[in-house]
């Protein structure tokens, strides 16, 4: 895979996905203060019932595949 271009172009990542070129190099992507988690989560939860059933209604996810995801989960 090319390296990103830095001009916003999109860049492949994994198979048919895209991503902004150049996010790499956004400061604190990977950092999202917990208060946004916990009202995001709030949200999801108010409109679904739980994250579980966000994944099954929305998303269309069964129940096993959501406990598969959840097992590959690192604990924090």
């Amino acid at each position: 895979m090319p390296p990103p271009s830095g001009d916003g172009a999109p860049t492949r990542v994994g198979p048919g996905r895209r991503r902004p070129a150049g996010l790499d190099d956004v400061a604190g992507r990977r950092e999202t203060p917990a208060r946004i988690i916990e009202l995001f989560l709030a949200d999801l939860t108010a409109a679904h019932g739980s994250v579980r059933g966000y994944a099954r209604d929305a998303l269309g996810v069964d129940d096993a595949l959501v406990s598969a995801l959840r097992e590959r989960l690192p604990e924090r």
